[in-house]
C-alpha cells in the first residue's frame, strides 16, 4: 500500500466550489433553475472558504454570482480532472 498525503480541509472545499461552477455552467441554458441551486450552494461553501483563502481575487470570485469559467479555475488553482 502507498502512502497518500490526506487533502486539506480547504483545497476539498474548493474543489467542491469549482465542481459546482462547473455544473452550473453545464446547466445555464438547459436547466437554468437547477444551475442557479448549484451556485447558491457554491457562493455558500465559497463564503466559509474564503477567510481561509490568501489570494484576494479568488477570494472574491468564489463568493460571487457568476460561475468562474474553466480558464479562470486554472488561473487561480491549477488544472482539474473534473472541470468539463
Amino acid at each position: 500500500m502507498t502512502d497518500v498525503e490526506p487533502k486539506s480541509p480547504l483545497t476539498i472545499m474548493l474543489e467542491a466550489v469549482r465542481h459546482f461552477h462547473s455544473l452550473a455552467r453545464a446547466l445555464a441554458d438547459s436547466q437554468p433553475d437547477q444551475a442557479a441551486r448549484y451556485m447558491r450552494d457554491a457562493r455558500k461553501m465559497g463564503r466559509k472558504a474564503a477567510r481561509y483563502v490568501d489570494n484576494q481575487d479568488l477570494r472574491q470570485r468564489i463568493a460571487s454570482d457568476a460561475p468562474m469559467s474553466k480558464e479562470e479555475w486554472e488561473r487561480f488553482c491549477g488544472p482539474s480532472d473534473f472541470d468539463g
